[in-house]
């Protein structure tokens, strides 16, 4: 009698232990995503307009604003409770204006020098340069966590400014880079990574997105995010501008596909100029911009694509495709015929041209195509 028992006591507690893992499985397996993060970036006073902000929370799912924007992000949140809100610092600048200029003006090893000791100043934006590889990274890194405890309607921080290289990407001083102190461009890029990794661990799970162009590196070994303004085609760009050469179109892809593929957050920002004077180029950027970062993609859930600023244009950053149920990738993108790729997805195929100047022809399923120099199609199955 104690054997049958024991064996219906052992029978019970492995039916149990079997509904845990059951439940357990339950609430942790989630759907992957069948749509892109449709991204939206609206500085200034964007968020002061009620009806912007209602069209925000009804169009996109994650938002890049400024920092100060602590009451229009509350309501935004309220309209759209899972909108993720990112909140715009300068990485590597500081203003007299900002809030803790005071403090962080008399800690003047943190500033850049040229060599004869002056703190170096932006020729563009005005801002003072500060050094890496200094007490400023840290000081950053706490100022992000504080500032994302204090206000935790923001899912994280936007992080502009984040270059490897400043002569490479053509930012400007009073000073020549000759003129530099020693040491602040040598240790420039292992510094830099250094405060992205410091301001990561110190906000935890919260999100940190540079922008940080083809450094994909930061993301890779510190932020676990990245931005990749002027994707392809940028918002300074003419309509009848090629926008990223064949080899740079497929060079940005890969990089971006492979730092998804290691699980990160990948974000991009395509655009036209003078958009609205060109709306059948527009649309054609749009998708052609749209197909691109399709190819990169691997877990749509953290796939941010972003077209134009808020006020740049009459589409506020929006157009339908972005809306698109294209469903997970079925496998990497292929070559169909010369400069023109295709990707499977579970509910599309995503083609797109990437030659400059050629048109190609193909056919999908047995229907034929011909596509036009920089366009993409959308097929669903």
């Amino acid at each position: 009698m104690q054997k049958i028992n024991r064996m219906k006591i052992i029978a019970g507690i492995l039916v149990m232990c079997f509904l845990m893992i059951s439940v357990s499985s339950t609430q942790t397996i989630a759907a992957p995503a069948i749509k892109i993060k449709k991204m939206v970036i609206a500085y200034s006073s964007t968020l002061s307009s009620d009806s912007n902000r209602k069209f925000i929370a009804s169009h996109f799912d994650v938002v890049d604003c400024g920092s100060s924007q602590y009451t229009n992000t509350q309501t935004l949140k309220s309209l759209s409770p899972n909108i993720i809100i990112l909140g715009y610092f300068n990485a590597i600048g500081i203003y007299p204006t900002d809030s803790d200029w005071s403090y962080i003006n008399k800690q003047e090893s943190w500033f850049a020098h040229s060599a004869s000791g002056a703190r170096i100043t932006s020729s563009v934006y005005g801002y003072y340069l500060m050094n890496p590889n200094s007490g400023w990274a840290s000081y950053f890194a706490t100022r992000m966590n504080s500032f994302l405890v204090k206000y935790p309607q923001y899912s994280g921080v936007f992080l502009d400014n984040a270059p490897l290289s400043l002569q490479e990407c053509g930012y400007t001083f009073p000073v020549s880079y000759t003129s530099f102190a020693s040491g602040v461009l040598s240790n420039w890029e292992t510094g830099l990574i250094r405060q992205m990794l410091q301001t990561k661990t110190a906000v935890g799970s919260k999100i940190v997105m540079p922008n940080a162009w083809k450094y994909t590196s930061i993301c890779e070994k510190a932020t676990k995010a990245t931005m990749w303004e002027n994707f392809i085609h940028g918002r300074c760009s003419a309509y009848n501008n090629a926008g990223s050469s064949t080899y740079m179109t497929l060079y940005v892809i890969n990089a971006l596909h492979k730092q998804a593929e290691l699980g990160n957050i990948i974000g991009v920002n395509s655009g036209c100029k003078s958009a609205d004077l060109y709306p059948t180029a527009t649309k054609q950027w749009q998708k052609f911009t749209l197909a691109c970062f399709m190819m990169a993609v691997v877990d749509l859930d953290k796939a941010y694509y972003s077209w134009q600023f808020y006020n740049t244009d009459s589409s506020k950053g929006y157009f339908a495709e972005m809306d698109l149920q294209f469903g997970p990738p079925v496998a990497d993108y292929k070559l169909l015929t010369k400069n023109t790729y295709i990707r499977e997805f579970k509910y599309y195929y995503v083609v797109a041209n990437l030659d400059t100047a050629s048109s190609s022809s193909f056919s999908v399923n047995g229907i034929g195509y011909t596509l036009q120099p920089r366009n993409a199609l959308f097929i669903k199955k």
